[in-house]
């Protein structure tokens, strides 16, 4: 809401929410107060009390750059995981994104395939999905996540489902469920 708003017109900011674990962001993005719900009449009158206060003050351009610069700086890092930490066996391992040609579900557990390796890291698929990129990477079954740049070809099967035969020689089913958000993205066949 604040890169829509804009730099030029950017407000002082009160947060007010129920959940008090979002305070410390709310200040570092330089919020001017933070009301908990519930807060009473005289709590709410402090805050605006203290805005008014603010807005009149020399303070005003000095806090707008340093959202500003802070806006910026949330832009410019990337959205989406580029690479995944992963510990076993008491060591500390780095994979790209990129490298995964594939994600398994295994209860609260996923499998990363890759070429090379399979490791398992403790998150389910969802929390797995929410953290890759949509453009790289969809959910083809409810226990599966593909790297589409990993799809070498998708065979027919009876109903609208497809096998998804990836480089690598994997299978995989690709259920009727998920197979219109994949179309999309890989286009329609020519």
């Amino acid at each position: 809401m604040l890169e829509t708003i804009g730099i030029e017109r950017l407000p002082e900011i009160i947060f007010t929410t129920a959940y008090e674990q979002y305070a410390i962001r709310a200040f570092e993005l330089h919020a001017l107060d933070y009301l908990l719900k519930p807060f009473d009449h005289g709590r709410f009158k402090d805050a605006i009390k203290y805005a008014k206060e603010r807005f009149r003050s020399e303070r005003q351009n000095h806090g707008r750059m340093q959202i500003s610069a802070l806006l910026e700086d949330i832009k410019n890092k990337p959205q989406y995981l580029e690479r995944l930490v992963i510990k076993a066996g008491g060591r500390i391992t780095f994979l790209r994104t990129d490298a995964i040609n594939w994600i398994e579900a295994d209860d609260k557990y996923v499998h990363l395939h890759t070429s090379k390796a399979r490791p398992m890291v403790r998150q389910t698929l969802s929390a797995m999905e929410a953290q890759l990129d949509p453009a790289k990477f969809r959910s083809v079954h409810r226990s599966a996540i593909v790297n589409i740049e990993r799809i070498a070809e998708l065979q027919p099967l009876f109903g609208s489902e497809y096998s998804i035969l990836l480089q690598d020689g994997t299978k995989l089913t690709l259920s009727r469920n998920y197979k219109e958000k994949l179309f999309e993205l890989l286009r329609k066949p020519l």
